[in-house]
Protein backbone atom coordinates (compact mmCIF):
# COMPACT_ATOMS: atom_id res chain seq x y z
CA UNK A 1 0.00 0.00 0.00
CA UNK A 2 2.28 2.65 0.78
CA UNK A 3 4.70 1.64 -2.39
CA UNK A 4 1.70 2.35 -4.15
CA UNK A 5 1.06 5.94 -2.67
CA UNK A 6 4.41 6.46 -3.00
CA UNK A 7 4.20 6.40 -6.86
CA UNK A 8 1.19 9.14 -7.33
CA UNK A 9 3.76 11.88 -7.12
CA UNK A 10 5.86 9.75 -10.10
CA UNK A 11 2.92 9.49 -11.89
CA UNK A 12 1.62 12.59 -11.99
CA UNK A 13 4.80 14.02 -13.05
CA UNK A 14 4.88 11.63 -15.80
CA UNK A 15 1.34 13.15 -16.77
CA UNK A 16 2.47 16.75 -16.67
CA UNK A 17 5.64 15.50 -19.18
CA UNK A 18 3.32 14.16 -21.77
CA UNK A 19 0.84 16.90 -21.61
CA UNK A 20 3.57 18.89 -23.29
CA UNK A 21 3.54 16.36 -26.28
CA UNK A 22 -0.02 14.68 -26.11
CA UNK A 23 -3.53 15.72 -25.25
CA UNK A 24 -4.93 15.35 -22.34
CA UNK A 25 -7.54 12.66 -23.32
CA UNK A 26 -4.93 10.52 -25.20
CA UNK A 27 -2.48 10.06 -21.48
CA UNK A 28 -5.77 9.58 -19.38
CA UNK A 29 -6.38 6.80 -21.44
CA UNK A 30 -3.45 5.40 -21.81
CA UNK A 31 -3.45 5.22 -17.87
CA UNK A 32 -6.97 3.45 -17.75
CA UNK A 33 -6.28 1.04 -20.28
CA UNK A 34 -2.78 0.03 -18.93
CA UNK A 35 -4.35 -0.27 -15.57
CA UNK A 36 -6.82 -2.42 -16.84
CA UNK A 37 -4.53 -4.99 -18.64
CA UNK A 38 -2.11 -5.37 -15.26
CA UNK A 39 -5.16 -6.03 -13.40
CA UNK A 40 -6.84 -8.45 -15.53
CA UNK A 41 -3.57 -10.60 -15.78
CA UNK A 42 -3.27 -10.16 -12.26
CA UNK A 43 -6.84 -11.26 -10.96
CA UNK A 44 -8.36 -12.58 -14.05
CA UNK A 45 -6.84 -16.15 -14.14
CA UNK A 46 -8.03 -16.27 -10.10
CA UNK A 47 -11.76 -15.30 -10.85
CA UNK A 48 -12.61 -15.29 -14.08
CA UNK A 49 -15.68 -13.96 -15.55
CA UNK A 50 -16.84 -13.25 -11.65
CA UNK A 51 -14.18 -10.31 -11.77
CA UNK A 52 -16.57 -8.11 -14.01
CA UNK A 53 -19.51 -9.05 -12.58
CA UNK A 54 -21.69 -7.10 -10.49
CA UNK A 55 -24.25 -6.11 -8.06
CA UNK A 56 -24.54 -1.94 -8.61
CA UNK A 57 -24.01 -1.75 -12.29
CA UNK A 58 -25.28 2.18 -11.73
CA UNK A 59 -22.52 2.47 -8.77
CA UNK A 60 -19.91 1.35 -10.65
CA UNK A 61 -20.78 3.16 -13.58
CA UNK A 62 -21.21 6.64 -10.95
CA UNK A 63 -17.56 5.78 -10.08
CA UNK A 64 -15.81 5.38 -12.77
CA UNK A 65 -17.10 8.69 -14.11
CA UNK A 66 -16.27 10.02 -11.29
CA UNK A 67 -12.73 9.11 -11.46
CA UNK A 68 -12.62 9.22 -15.24
CA UNK A 69 -13.34 13.12 -14.37
CA UNK A 70 -11.01 13.94 -11.80
CA UNK A 71 -7.97 12.68 -13.67
CA UNK A 72 -9.14 14.69 -16.65
CA UNK A 73 -9.39 17.53 -14.27
CA UNK A 74 -5.98 17.08 -12.53
CA UNK A 75 -3.58 16.37 -15.75
CA UNK A 76 -5.44 19.21 -17.68
CA UNK A 77 -3.02 21.82 -18.68
CA UNK A 78 -4.81 25.25 -19.51
CA UNK A 79 -2.77 27.53 -21.81
CA UNK A 80 -4.18 30.45 -19.21
CA UNK A 81 -2.59 28.77 -16.11
CA UNK A 82 0.98 28.21 -17.13
CA UNK A 83 3.54 29.72 -14.85
CA UNK A 84 5.23 33.23 -15.80
CA UNK A 85 8.80 33.42 -16.97
CA UNK A 86 11.20 33.96 -14.48
CA UNK A 87 11.98 37.41 -13.45
CA UNK A 88 15.28 39.04 -14.39
CA UNK A 89 17.15 41.12 -11.68
CA UNK A 90 17.35 44.71 -11.85
CA UNK A 91 20.96 45.04 -10.83
CA UNK A 92 23.42 44.56 -13.36
CA UNK A 93 25.82 41.23 -12.78
CA UNK A 94 29.13 41.73 -12.26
Amino acid sequence: MCAGVAMFPFMNAAVKLLGAHYPVAQIVWARFTGHLIVMLLVFLPQYGRRLLATRRPAVQIGRSLLMLVSNMISSWRSPGCRSPPPRRSASPRH
